[in-house]
């Protein structure tokens, strides 16, 4: 099996976004290669500190940040952004409130 070592990166950056403390600091508890290879990146501090926890660098908590939302949050349910075509003209509509069941048109 061939790993994408930075889809992995990746996560695990995303999910120390997950467990931050105390601002910029996160857990641990990830794997070794993986935390070394973002410290390598300049996204943390060096992992193999004493301290207990990992320290985000201003990149990284952005980073890590955005990875969190897009990997692991679901799109709004409320607002949606529609097209159709009504007697040959394309005309969007914007539904919002959808459980209350309004609707509204943009102008």
């Amino acid at each position: 099996m061939d790993i994408d070592e930075d889809k992995i990166d990746d996560a695990v950056l995303a999910l120390l976004w997950l467990t931050l403390h105390d601002g910029r600091r996160a857990s641990k508890g990830f794997d070794w290669n993986a935390t070394d290879r973002l410290f390598k990146k300049g996204l943390i501090g060096d992992p193999a500190s004493k301290t207990k926890s990992l320290i985000l660098t201003d990149e990284g908590l952005q980073r890590s940040e955005e990875l969190f939302r897009a990997l692991f949050t679901r799109p709004p349910r409320l607002a949606a952004l529609f097209a159709f075509q009504f007697q040959g003209k394309c005309s969007s509509i914007l539904l919002t409130g959808l459980s209350a069941g309004r609707a509204s048109t943009p102008s």
